[in-house]
């Protein structure tokens, strides 16, 4: 039996594993992304898309270097917003 949240299609109800292939997609095609695109895009909390992008460091898909940048840009991008 499949289970899915209760939201609506298209707000934040993607399957994990259909969230992670689409970030790694899109870091394949733009050379990175941010914590705060992927809570937008995917409308998932700070800690959802930090631990997906955990998950796919410790699988290989993503580069550490690459995992430390997407925090620190991110951590940018919500500064700049509270300014």
């Amino acid at each position: 039996m499949i289970y899915k949240n209760n939201k609506q299609e298209g707000e934040g109800s993607m399957f994990m594993e259909e969230r992670q292939k689409d970030i790694v997609r899109r870091v394949n095609e733009e050379g990175r992304i941010m914590v705060s695109e992927i809570q937008s895009l995917y409308q998932v909390s700070v800690d959802c898309a930090r631990r997906d992008l955990r998950v796919l460091e410790s699988r290989g898909l993503l580069d550490t270097t690459d995992f430390e940048k997407v925090d620190m840009d991110g951590l940018l991008q919500d500064i700049k917003r509270l300014l």
